[in-house]
């Protein structure tokens, strides 16, 4: 297993020059020079553009995704009609690397966002870029019931997060599945591919369903919110292991674990 370092300034500074080719765009809302949540076009080297919110996390999410820093296209499935799950997946930054990266081997790919805000440009950002033959939007959070969830809707548009307190207005009413009733509502056994960044029910998840996870899925990619000396990561880390997958790779930067069979 190896361990990346997070970037310095200067590496940060050359990944988005290497990932966006819309530089005068993110430099001006990097600068402030856009009114807040007006919607900007980022166009990316790699060829996809996005429909993004000035003064969010947006950008950022683009361009380190696009920079193959967070999410290594070296570890993505090299098989034809390969099956990938994308938990959280925001605006579609992941869904649309990696339909763009694997475009010949004719993956399917479910992206799956609960915010009604990011959904929207979610299924926006497929359109602009063609790709609903190859991406199938779901609006819903996954959790370890089904039913409905509160999705705290304050902070960044990418740290949105299922909430245990009551209904407010910092919150929105979400459908919501556990892992196993959402691959049985999208039709899908086996899957090549599992990215899981959900803002901390990432732990709920795994336990909940690891008995699918180990016998159908084939690969993991996590985000988890907490140290790596954590309690909850490190029963995280070693239910995984317990069940066949072994950890591979951590990127401490964008703090990724990487998990195969």
């Amino acid at each position: 297993m190896r361990t990346k370092k997070p970037p310095n300034i200067l590496v940060k500074v050359y990944l988005v020059m290497r990932s966006v080719e819309s530089l005068i765009v993110f430099i001006f809302d990097r600068l402030r020079f856009y009114d807040a949540g007006r919607v900007l076009l980022l166009k990316t080297r790699l060829g996809p553009a996005f429909n993004i919110r000035a003064g969010s996390s947006d950008m950022a999410e683009v361009a380190a995704i696009f920079s193959n820093s967070e999410y290594p296209k070296c570890i993505f499935p090299r098989k034809k009609g390969c099956t990938i799950v994308d938990l959280g997946a925001s605006i579609g930054s992941f869904s649309i690397y990696i339909a763009s990266i694997l475009d010949k081997y004719n993956p399917r790919i479910y992206a799956i966002e609960p915010s009604s805000e990011n959904y929207n440009l979610l299924l926006e950002n497929i359109t602009k870029n063609k790709m609903l033959s190859v991406i199938s939007p779901v609006q819903a959070a996954v959790s370890d019931h089904n039913g409905k969830a509160l999705l705290n809707i304050m902070g960044p548009k990418d740290t949105f997060r299922i909430s245990s307190g009551k209904e407010n207005n910092n919150c929105e009413v979400c459908k919501s599945y556990s892992f196993r009733s959402l691959c049985k509502a999208i039709k899908v056994e086996k899957i090549d591919l599992l990215k899981i960044d959900i803002e901390g029910a990432e732990f709920e998840v795994i336990h909940d369903s690891i008995h699918i996870l180990r016998d159908n899925v084939s690969s993991i990619l996590i985000e988890i919110h907490e140290s790596y000396s954590n309690k909850r990561t490190l029963r995280l880390i070693r239910t995984l292991l317990n069940n066949h997958f072994r950890l591979i790779d951590v990127n401490g930067g964008h703090k990724t674990y990487y998990f195969r069979k």
